[in-house]
């Protein structure tokens, strides 16, 4: 990640965005084993006709998708708590400039600062847009 080049965050917006992130984490996985809770409660009601099976699949398919996008933002917000430890916190990966305080407390695991992710959605650079575009739900 290239060298901030704003002045970083105060002792007290990181200990905000911290307090933040575990929160954010700690609600994914309640809605993690929710879902985890589901998913069995729909293996063990598959029975019945191949329409009622196909629902319950369907049913399956859309909660393990969901656990999939649950993972991958614990591991977003892990990098992001890692970022606060080492001193990086808030810098944008990819031009080093602080990442706008109202960014971060809407998207407190974002990476890019704006103008840098529209650049990289506009080159299709990255993996899914919805890693930095979706808020926290």
């Amino acid at each position: 990640m290239p060298t901030p080049k704003k002045k970083m965050l105060t002792a007290a917006q990181l200990e905000k965005m911290k307090a933040a992130l575990i929160e954010r984490r700690h609600e994914i996985q309640r809605l993690s084993l929710e879902n985890l809770g589901d998913v069995e409660e729909s293996i063990d009601e598959a029975s019945g006709d191949s329409a009622d099976r196909a629902a319950a699949a369907l049913d399956r398919d859309i909660l393990v998708d969901a656990a999939a996008r649950e993972a991958k933002e614990l591991h977003a917000i892990d990098e992001a708590l890692a970022k606060i430890d080492a001193g990086t916190y808030g810098g944008c990966e990819e031009c080093g400039n602080l990442i706008a305080m109202p960014r971060l407390q809407y998207i407190p695991n974002a990476k890019y600062c704006i103008t840098c992710q529209e650049r990289l959605e506009e080159l299709g650079l990255l993996d899914d847009v919805r890693d930095e575009a979706t808020p926290n739900e």
